[in-house]
């Protein structure tokens, strides 16, 4: 075997991979773009929630959706972070705006970006 049939093997395995994987997150990415537009429909809000370095992205995820553009309009989207994951008060606190935030009908979306 030559390095093209290696390279063609290696390709083909991966593309494999990626087909199998969207199959198997497809049924919940459905439930949560349902789930989602239920939300926007009621006139509801998201909250997208993080603690830790999962933060960052929290943040830049709201403020993205809620920039809106020509294409997507702006969709009503709050981080609600805490970076300080190794203080129990600030856990507490976050916890405590979580819960003032939320209403019936909003969509609470929680990020993990550690691995495991």
């Amino acid at each position: 075997m030559n390095s093209y049939d290696l390279l063609a093997a290696e390709f083909h395995q991966l593309i494999e991979t990626l087909a199998n994987t969207v199959d198997d997150v497809a049924p919940g990415l459905e439930r949560a773009s349902s789930a989602l537009l239920g939300c926007l429909m009621q006139d509801r809000k998201i909250l997208i929630c993080a603690v830790g370095e999962a933060s960052v992205v929290a943040s830049e995820t709201a403020e993205t959706t809620r920039r809106g553009n020509d294409l997507i309009p702006s969709i009503p989207c709050l981080a609600v972070t805490c970076p300080n994951v190794d203080s129990p008060t600030a856990l507490s606190q976050w916890w405590t705006d979580l819960r003032a935030l939320c209403r019936d009908g909003d969509v609470v979306v929680l990020l993990d970006i550690e691995p495991g």
